[in-house]
């Protein structure tokens, strides 16, 4: 009995630590809070970019710093945001993503989806389109 119990203690913190770290792996900049807010925060309004046949609207889009930039699918077919220049995705500072940077969905956004950054550091950023790198703007960060 005492084996059992030592065995289900230990597959509990096993489950644990994986919850926990896997939190923590997640790149700042994916676009979520990574804390909880109290009542006395003051949420940023959220920008929007959107993504067409024509490729990104608007193309410059100047924020302010901590804003969230929402980039969204209106085109038939997918798209994948990160940050230019194609093909390191190198301009946003702050590493990690899939490629170079934190600026970077590290998949493609199927029509109708969206995906989310958070912008942490001033500066002027291009983005461009991954899979049809033709397609690019700008982000000015205040």
């Amino acid at each position: 009995m005492r084996k059992i119990t030592i065995f289900i203690i230990a597959v509990l913190l096993i489950l644990l630590a994986v919850f926990v770290f896997s939190k923590k792996s997640e790149p700042n900049g994916a676009g979520m809070p990574t804390e909880e807010m109290d009542s006395n925060s003051v949420v940023q309004p959220e920008k929007i970019i959107t993504y067409n046949n024509d490729g990104f609207s608007p193309k410059s889009l100047e924020i302010n710093k901590g804003d969230i930039v929402n980039f969204i699918n209106n085109s038939p077919n997918p798209f994948w945001p990160a940050a230019s220049f194609h093909p390191t995705h190198a301009n946003y500072p702050v590493g990690g993503g899939c490629i170079g940077s934190a600026f970077d969905a590290c998949k493609d956004i199927a029509p109708g989806g969206s995906w989310q950054f958070t912008f942490d550091i001033e500066g002027t950023y291009g983005y461009h389109d991954h899979l049809k790198a033709s397609n690019f703007g700008t982000i000015v960060v205040k």
